[in-house]
């Protein structure tokens, strides 16, 4: 029986989601094969491979949700997998709607917790690995990334590993581009280092010597390069509105920056409550300024066919941001709904 890890590629949750539950499949000595997945044109290729793996197969996601857009897909694979003696566990954290939980619950082992509570690397060290060390401290950097960072800055010690983590992860987004073979080799590398790492190098007192090595280290430094300029541009170009009662802002990014790092930028540079952070492929994360709990930002990214959590979530406008006018046009949609949403 071979053993098939599904988890974000975005960020460190996925990526420790990942490496904690490589560390489980090399316990058990069992063939396993971990990829990576995004929502859109990402996942529904996972799902259609799903659908085909051999009988026996055991499927694991892990921080990753299931909406309505991608339910006919999830529910057919799955259907399909158990029809053929396999098996899927499902380890998330986002908020997914009634009917994908009700109608995936009884064709899968769906573990979910609310946003703030466990994150995905969280769910997939007490589902899988709650008695390695190893593996509570790669969840702990999972949590620093997706839930913490959000409350307290920094979050915690481990901090000082999981930033330098999570902007090379972005870095290896950027290289591939939209090479799928490209990005999971570049994601691999570090799963395997991070589920391979001495204990005492992930957390080292103070963590002074924090898990690197050289070509980390390499990667890091011209990914921070391209950080500063663009960075820069993005700020500079931003815009501000009011609705309601707050000041949100917008900025466009460059794919090559981390929408966590941009978010918190325009937040801090503009003292906003909330930021709208573009793609130029038109998706839009948002984020909520620390101690704006009357922000929900996941029902703003229903304002965008989007989803997430009440401090971070993501949405879609529809259409590239090519040229001026396009960007122009995004962000009026993005004043106009917010604004109709606060005002109505």
């Amino acid at each position: 029986m071979a053993t098939f890890i599904y988890t974000h590629k975005a960020d460190c949750d996925g990526v420790c989601s990942a490496a904690i539950l490589e560390r489980y499949v090399d316990l058990e000595n069992v063939d396993s094969r971990v990829d990576f997945i995004d929502y859109g044109a990402l996942a529904q290729k996972a799902f259609s491979r799903i659908e085909g793996l051999a009988h026996g197969s055991e499927v694991i996601i892990a921080d990753f949700g299931c909406d309505i857009s991608l339910l006919p897909a999830a529910e057919r694979a799955i259907s399909s997998l158990n029809k053929r003696g396999g098996k899927l566990v499902w380890l998330d954290h986002h908020k997914w709607d009634e009917e994908s939980v009700r109608r995936l619950s009884p064709l899968a082992k769906v573990r979910l917790s609310k946003s703030d509570e466990l994150c995905g690397a969280e769910l997939s060290y007490l589902e899988y690995m709650g008695d390695d060390e190893l593996s509570r401290r790669l969840a702990a950097i999972g949590r620093d990334s997706d839930i913490d960072m959000w409350k307290t800055n920094p979050p915690s010690p481990s901090y000082a590993l999981t930033k330098p983590l999570a902007d090379l992860i972005t870095y290896y987004n950027y290289l591939a581009n939209d090479d799928d073979d490209k990005r999971r080799g570049l994601l691999l590398s570090l799963v395997r280092k991070l589920s391979d790492a001495p204990l005492d190098r992930i957390v080292g007192k103070d963590f002074d010597n924090p898990f690197w090595d050289n070509e980390m280290q390499k990667d890091f430094s011209e990914y921070k390069k391209l950080e500063t300029s663009k960075l820069e541009e993005c700020l500079g170009s931003a815009e501000t509105f009011k609705a309601g009662d707050y000041t949100f802002v917008i900025g466009i990014s460059d794919r090559v920056l981390s929408t966590t790092t941009v978010g918190n930028a325009l937040l801090n540079r503009y003292n906003a409550d909330a930021s709208f952070v573009v793609r130029e492929t038109g998706l839009i994360s948002i984020r909520r300024s620390t101690g704006r709990y009357s922000i929900k930002c996941d029902e703003l990214a229903k304002l965008f066919s989007g989803g997430g959590h009440e401090y971070a979530a993501g949405g879609k406008l529809g259409y590239e941001l090519k040229d001026l006018e396009a960007v122009k046009l995004a962000k009026s949609e993005i004043i106009k709904n917010v604004s109709t949403h606060y005002n109505a």
